[in-house]
C-alpha cells in the first residue's frame, strides 16, 4: 500500500506553491516489488520507504526503515531497484512528474 496524508488535488496545489510531497510505501508494497524483482537486493526486513520530492519532481529525501523504526543502512537498499520502486511510487502519486 502507498499512502499519503494529502489528496491528489492537495499535492498538486502544494507543488504549484513550490512545496514538497511525500508518500509512504509499506511492507506489502515493498514485498510485491521484491517478488517481481527477486534480485533487487532490497533487504527483506525493510518495512517502510518514505520518499520526498520537490515541486519539480526531484527526489530530495529518502527514509528507509525497519519495523522497529531503525533506519536501514543505505548499503542494504542502494541501487537501481530502489530507484525503480521510488519511480513507481512517483508515477502513482504524481503522474506528471514521473521519470
Amino acid at each position: 500500500m502507498i499512502t499519503s496524508n494529502l489528496t491528489l488535488d492537495q499535492r498538486l496545489a502544494q507543488c504549484a506553491a513550490g512545496g514538497y510531497y511525500r508518500c509512504t510505501l509499506w511492507q506489502d508494497t515493498i514485498a510485491d516489488f521484491r517478488a517481481a524483482w527477486p534480485c533487487s537486493g532490497i533487504d527483506p526486513r525493510v518495512y517502510r520507504v518514505c520518499p520526498t520530492w520537490d515541486s519539480s519532481g526531484d527526489l530530495v529525501d529518502l527514509g528507509v526503515y525497519y519495523r522497529n523504526g531503525r533506519i536501514v543502512d543505505p548499503a542494504l537498499y542502494d541501487g537501481p531497484a530502489m530507484v525503480a520502486l521510488i519511480n513507481d511510487a512517483q508515477r502513482q502519486m504524481h503522474p506528471e512528474h514521473s521519470r
